[in-house]
């Protein structure tokens, strides 16, 4: 059984109530800060303040819940996830690493320690923490294309378009610039100008301004 402020703060988050959030959470907390419950409500204090862009208040409720459940999953994601958005992205795969550890069977550390990795260009690593969540969770939309993005950093060009295209046939939701990889992928190394022309046809309508996916779509399309 779990208390109503609890039953309430779970629902309100699922509201996204903010307001409530605030309130509850802290009920919660003042009831009994070392409690199993208090430990959800930093959680939920955590997300809030990450929201809000206040990393250090964040990761400051991240830390006291962790204190109380070090090996939580779902902690150790929002602590890695504040301290990247902080810059501080050795810390952040310190607590990817410990959640890797404790949490053998989760694709979802290694997919945000890929994008890190691959964000101050360490691309050997990054396709091997991608490769592994992918052995993991196969058909997971956001390993897919992890592991795509991680094939593309490393040249293996072919690969990288037969994950991009795994992605798609699962109606994946590609970030723009996984399209951009696909597109150049199409125009450059698989040389398919159909396919280039339908991709950079996307990428137009997700930035109807954007001077060089029009040239490319007209190009690629034999557009005059």
């Amino acid at each position: 059984k779990i208390s109503e402020e609890l039953a309430s703060l779970r629902q309100s988050m699922e509201r996204q109530e903010y307001d409530k959030i605030e309130v509850l959470a802290h009920r919660i907390i003042d009831k009994d800060p070392k409690s199993e419950e208090s430990i959800e409500a930093f959680g939920a204090l955590a997300k809030r303040a990450m929201q809000q862009k206040k990393w250090d208040e964040a990761l400051l409720y991240a830390n006291s819940a962790l204190e109380k459940d070090a090996h939580n999953l779902d902690l150790l994601m929002i602590a890695a996830q504040i301290l990247h958005a902080q810059n501080k992205d050795n810390e952040a795969i310190e607590k990817l690493n410990q959640a890797i550890e404790h949490h053998s069977k989760s694709a979802e550390p290694k997919v945000i320690k890929s994008a890190i990795l691959l964000s101050f260009l360490d691309v050997d690593r990054a396709l091997e923490a991608s490769k592994s969540a992918y052995d993991l969770s196969p058909n997971d939309c956001n390993v897919l294309i992890a592991y795509a993005d991680a094939l593309y950093a490393h040249h293996d060009f072919v690969d990288a378009v037969s994950y991009y295209e795994k992605a798609d046939a699962k109606k994946c939701a590609l970030t723009e610039q996984s399209i951009q990889y696909l597109a150049k992928l199409y125009e450059v190394h698989v040389q398919d100008p159909q396919k280039a022309c339908v991709t950079y046809t996307r990428l137009v309508e997700l930035a109807p301004d954007n001077a060089y996916y029009k040239a490319s779509r007209d190009y690629q399309c034999g557009l005059k």
